[in-house]
């Protein structure tokens, strides 16, 4: 399998008790690029999104994560991809306390909290909010604030579920600004949108679901 190869999809169906959701022949992502993920309501684009980064299990073959089978890289996912949910939850506490709870849970330490948190909310413009609870948020800003909370991670591969269901032109704007700089810094990113026109813009691959 060729090393530039993130995941490799062939032949996998998917199912809920009865009901097939996924019936994929055949998808390849590579890293350091930006793959956007479109289909109608029902077509599977968050349920393979969970699968591909370890939050929803399947016991079926036909999905590789850089050549082992993905039931095997729990442990391996859990540390390289980090998943962005359309409707994220904030904890209570203000956003620094947001921020700085993923960096304490994935003991990263020796590291400038404030330094690192300044800079990865100046990248969405949000720097203003720092220090406002999360109580006072809009829902475009909680959409902002949870999405700068993964970032910070600074993972191998980022889903995104619906990123600009809550933000304005202007949001939008930046944030496909810092996708694309996180591109450039070996990361991979698949993003579901019904937003067709927003990922055509800066994707380098359009992957389409269909409705079974």
């Amino acid at each position: 399998m060729e090393t530039d190869i993130v995941y490799q999809i062939n032949d996998f169906k998917f199912f809920f008790g009865k009901i097939q959701i996924l019936d994929i022949k055949n998808i390849t992502i590579k890293k350091n690029k930006i793959y956007g993920l479109v289909g109608a309501n029902g077509s599977g684009k968050t349920t393979l999104m969970k699968i591909l980064s370890g939050l929803l299990k399947t016991n079926k073959g036909g999905i590789y994560f850089k050549g082992l089978d993905i039931k095997k890289c729990n442990n391996i996912l859990n540390k390289q991809t980090v998943y962005i949910h359309q409707s994220p939850y904030l904890f209570s506490g203000t956003v620094y306390d947001n921020m700085k709870y993923p960096l304490y849970l994935n003991k990263i330490t020796n590291t400038d909290y404030d330094k690192i948190i300044e800079n990865t909310l100046r990248q969405l413009e949000i720097q203003n909010l720092k220090n406002k609870n999360s109580y006072e948020l809009s829902s475009g800003e909680i959409q902002k604030v949870a999405i700068a909370r993964a970032l910070i991670l600074n993972r191998e591969i980022i889903f995104l579920d619906e990123p600009t269901s809550n933000l304005d032109n202007k949001s939008i704007d930046v944030l496909k600004k810092t996708l694309i700089e996180k591109s450039r810094k070996n990361v991979t990113l698949i993003i579901s949108s019904h937003n067709s026109l927003f990922l055509k813009d800066f994707c380098d691959e359009i992957i389409y679901l269909d409705n079974l």
